[in-house]
């Protein structure tokens, strides 16, 4: 084959899109006038490539593709003559290109990446694919994207890794993320490389071993003598070690430990969320993380933050909320058409903070970026936030470098709302991996609203939604300072309003049901605020320290507790989730003769299911270490029956 026919070839596969992510729209529309005013001259074969002249430069293309073309006139990078020379070409009659790019880079050698890209950018690319997620789209050019990025990266067939056209992010980090592709397409066909060990990755701290031999003593403990028996020294101890957990960095298993403390708190104290359900599931989990490899266990201390360009957001809901660990805070939720996925800003003090911090009082207080009135205005307003910076969960940053241009009011009338319960993804994680909280965010259409009064005694407004199936959702709203706006907001409303309002809420999976907690509700394609009233005024903004975290919401990892119970297997994981449960509270010392009846009936039930695995651990139920586990693997079951 000729090198004229590979360059044409290379150049045949191009598409617009890639073009415009090489360039930008105002190049690609000056472009087009060159080659409709005929400025585009016949191409030769030279020594250098295929030359074509265009108004009066000359452009060289190369086998690389357009990314590496070169032309004479003085602007720096791709300019408008040579997407106009591509463009003429992609008009001329060519052959098909018989290469693949998906092919090609699964060809490549470890000895050849490293000997392109080297091992710094290598090992910043594979952390960069760990952290976030990415979308293969395979056609004539491969496209890799990175929505959490705002990114994507096009290869062309021939090109070889010098073509990889990369849009989004800084310059600078172009090869960065063209790396990241590479490792992504080839890891999805199974082809891992993993960065080879260097001092700093054998550096851990000493005392790892011992806090997470205290760790698993400490589970095992609580459970042989009782979750009834909860008591205030217990919970010391747990918060001890969470802290212990930090400074070995084992960050993630800290944060379940201090989740631990806080729920055996609210134990003691009776309040009426406490579940001791929920804290056995948690002790589980932590056990599950002090068995596991240490980078599960270590998490992430600090999410970092990447600056992703421009982003055009619509403005969504927000609301306000307290932790059980003593955290306040506002989220403003906002939906990102182009890369259809929502994004957070959150500000956060803990409650005890002396200067004093007002999750309401902050709704209409300016900021959070240069060029917004308030976080009232940009939860109903469509903007462009300029030099975005946002982590791997769409959490933005309050960056003082991003610049907001607000451009009108939200319409969210083309915003797809969900009505048919059964198609609800909630997406639940496997196993120790990492969930995504946005999956948590739904848009509700329900066929008919079941209104209940609120309920004195548990404290929360509890509504049934149903779609048109029958299937039912409960809507969850529990009473306090800061949902009693709400609460009274949603009760006001005649059934007349409610009727063609969708609502949008966090669901999550509790006890096998979905949960829905609501956040604001939808008519018209306009949004009405549950926790807020339209709110116009702008109020002097406290003079409080910085936020203690970066958007950090300190509940997305509460324990996902997802199951069908259509199919006699996912039946059976409730009974033995309610018999450990029962095991747990009354302790695996205590030997209860009605747990140790009701568990060995469960074991020939597994095994006439064919749980062979399951039947074993249910037979060995007065080992602590074996409850523990067996807890853990029903979560497990649990989420992939989903």
């Amino acid at each position: 084959m000729s090198r004229e026919t590979t360059i044409r070839q290379t150049h045949a596969a191009l598409t617009l899109e890639a073009l415009e992510a090489l360039a930008n729209k105002g190049l690609m529309r000056r472009a087009q006038k060159d080659l409709e005013r005929g400025e585009v001259a016949g191409f030769e074969t030279t020594e250098q490539g295929l030359v074509v002249t265009v108004s009066s430069h000359r452009v060289t293309l190369i086998e690389a593709g357009p990314a590496k073309a070169t032309c004479t006139c003085p602007a720096p990078g791709v300019c408008q003559h040579i997407i106009a020379a591509c463009l003429k070409l992609m008009q001329e009659p060519s052959e098909e290109p018989t290469g693949d790019a998906h092919a090609e880079w699964l060809a490549l050698s470890n000895e050849q990446m490293i000997a392109t890209y080297g091992l710094p950018v290598l090992r910043a690319a594979h952390e960069l694919t760990l952290a976030n997620a990415a979308q293969i789209e395979r056609s004539t050019v491969l496209t890799v994207r990175f929505p959490s990025l705002n990114a994507e990266v096009m290869a062309l067939p021939g090109a070889g890794l010098a073509g990889i056209i990369v849009h989004g992010l800084n310059e600078k980090k172009h090869t960065q993320l063209a790396a990241a592709a590479v490792l992504v397409v080839r890891r999805e066909s199974g082809i891992v490389w993993q960065p080879p060990m260097t001092e700093a990755n054998r550096e851990i701290p000493v005392h790892r071993d011992e806090v997470l031999k205290a760790v698993i003593a400490l589970l095992e403990e609580a459970i042989a003598t009782g979750l009834a028996r909860l008591s205030s020294g217990l919970i010391e101890r747990f918060d001890a070690l969470s802290i212990s957990a930090q400074t070995a960095e084992l960050h993630r298993l800290g944060l379940v430990l201090q989740r631990i403390a806080t729920q055996a708190t609210d134990w003691l104290q009776r309040r009426p969320h406490a579940d001791l359900g929920l804290i056995f599931a948690e002790m589980a989990t932590a056990y599950a993380l002090a068995h596991a490899k240490p980078q599960l266990a270590a998490g992430v201390a600090r999410e970092s933050y990447i600056e992703v360009g421009g982003l055009d957001l619509l403005g969504v809901a927000a609301w306000p909320w307290r932790t059980p660990s003593g955290y306040e805070g506002l989220t403003l939720l906002f939906w990102d058409p182009a890369n259809a996925t929502w994004n957070t800003w959150s500000d956060a003090r803990p409650r005890a903070f002396a200067g004093g911090f007002s999750a309401v009082a902050r709704y209409t207080q300016p900021g959070p970026w240069e060029g917004a009135e308030s976080p009232a205005q940009l939860a109903r307003s469509r903007f462009r936030l300029m030099q975005a910076k946002r982590n791997r969960w769409g959490r933005l940053s309050s960056s003082a470098q991003s610049k907001a241009l607000v451009t009108g009011a939200t319409d969210l009338s083309t915003l797809p709302a969900c009505d048919d319960w059964t198609k609800i993804d909630l997406k639940p994680s496997l196993g120790l991996k990492e969930r995504d909280p946005r999956n948590a965010y739904q848009l509700l259409q329900p066929a008919s609203w079941e209104r209940q009064a609120f309920d004195p005694i548990a404290q929360s407004l509890v509504w049934h939604l149903l779609d048109a199936h029958g299937h039912v959702i409960e809507m969850h709203l529990a009473f306090d300072d800061l949902s009693k706006p709400a609460i009274e907001r949603l009760e006001a409303m005649t059934d007349a309003e409610l009727k063609h309002a969708r609502l949008l809420c966090r669901c999550l999976q509790i006890s096998g049901r979905i949960q829905a907690h609501p956040m604001a509700l939808m008519r018209d394609g306009k949004v009405t605020s549950l926790y807020f009233a339209d709110a116009k005024t702008v109020t002097t903004r406290q003079d409080i320290a910085s936020p203690v975290t970066e958007a950090e919401e300190v509940d997305d990892l509460v324990p996902e507790e997802a199951v069908s119970t259509q199919t006699p297997v996912s039946q059976f994981v409730l009974a033995c989730i309610s018999a450990l449960e029962w095991l747990a509270e009354s302790g695996s010392r205590s030997r209860n003769a009605q747990v140790v009846a009701r568990l060995e009936e469960l074991a020939k039930q597994a095994s006439t299911l064919g749980q062979i695995k399951l039947e074993v651990l249910l037979r060995s139920h007065t080992s602590t270490t074996q409850t523990l586990r067996l807890r853990w693997l029903l979560a497990v079951i649990q989420r992939a029956s989903l």
